[in-house]
């Protein structure tokens, strides 16, 4: 599967390993959503709001880079989040250990 870029360049889609392996974006992904100040006491956070603090401390950001058209699908393939939907709102937390 591939995907064009903001750039104009064609990417093929990251697998589950090959996320795990950019430690930069691991650890920018972690931090938006262990340490974001609206998690619930399960440590479940907003999707949307995880978009935006993203963006906030990487405005250039695109999961599109990474051949991915949404966040969310990049989020579930990398397989260290767990994700759950409630009355139509999508949740996101690290996966216990």
């Amino acid at each position: 599967m591939s995907s064009v870029a903001p750039n104009g360049n064609v990417t093929s889609t990251w697998n589950e390993s090959r996320l795990k392996c950019d430690t930069k974006l691991l650890n920018s992904l972690r931090a938006s959503i262990i340490d974001h100040p609206k998690a619930d006491h399960e440590r479940w956070v907003n999707f949307g709001l995880i978009g935006n603090a993203i963006k906030t401390h990487h405005p250039n950001f695109d999961p599109k880079n990474y051949g991915y058209a949404r966040l969310s699908s990049m989020i579930r393939n990398i397989g260290i989040f767990e994700t759950k939907t409630v009355n139509s709102t999508l949740y996101v937390r690290h996966k216990a250990k």
